[in-house]
């Protein structure tokens, strides 16, 4: 994706998705929140374009080309974290929260270099910040608001995921239209399976894939 067309977080959507520390975000001033969320917006296209590269791509471009057809959500009924994604996958996406407060000094500068020069490549020094920082990011705090993709139950293939994730896992989700074909439904599975161990050992770090 081009930086011209990052599309940025919304306050409205960042309330609806409740995809950070609401409580943080309200003690901000104005310019703060606007801030806020285009960092936040930076480092969610960052995230999805690291676990691109690091496997999530590859798979995704097998189910677009798959003899099976496997129908991706619709645009309009893209969720929060599809659509905040800003990356070119058709199936995959960060489903976790992210926390930029967490990022120390330094690391707050690059985003905020990286969005004066509208730069969001995958470059190596993206790529090295990313991966870096996004278990820190990614972190959910007893008590606090719960991972997204903690929440499982029937989902479009009629299939669901278990409800207890570590709070520092790395969630994928992985977004279909309603009404899939058992074949269909079958690929899915066995892809995400796939994924989920290809990612885990690649990151050396808890991962999960949920089908949404």
């Amino acid at each position: 994706m081009d930086a011209t067309d990052l599309d940025v977080i919304t306050e409205e959507a960042l309330r609806l998705g409740s995809s950070c520390d609401l409580h943080y975000f309200d003690a901000l001033t104005g310019p703060q929140r606007g801030m806020y969320l285009r960092l936040s917006t930076v480092y969610r296209a960052f995230l999805n374009k690291y676990v691109a590269f690091m496997g999530v791509g590859k798979y995704d471009l097998a189910l677009a080309k798959s003899p099976v057809a496997v129908e991706p959500v619709p645009s309009q009924a893209r969720d929060f974290y599809q659509r905040y994604a800003n990356c070119q996958l058709r199936y995959y996406h960060v489903a976790n929260n992210t926390y930029i407060e967490r990022l120390t000094p330094d690391e707050l500068q690059f985003l905020r270099d990286r969005a004066q020069e509208q730069n969001y490549s995958l470059d190596l020094d993206s790529l090295h910040f990313t991966e870096d920082t996004y278990r820190r990011v990614i972190l959910e705090v007893a008590g606090g608001q719960g991972a997204a993709g903690a929440d499982s139950g029937e989902d479009a293939t009629g299939a669901g995921e278990p409800d207890e994730l570590p709070r520092d896992a790395l969630v994928i989700g992985c977004r279909v239209a309603m009404g899939q074909g058992r074949e269909a439904v079958q690929q899915l599975l066995e892809c995400n399976a796939l994924l989920r161990d290809v990612l885990s050992e690649r990151l050396a770090a808890p991962t999960a894939v949920e089908i949404r």
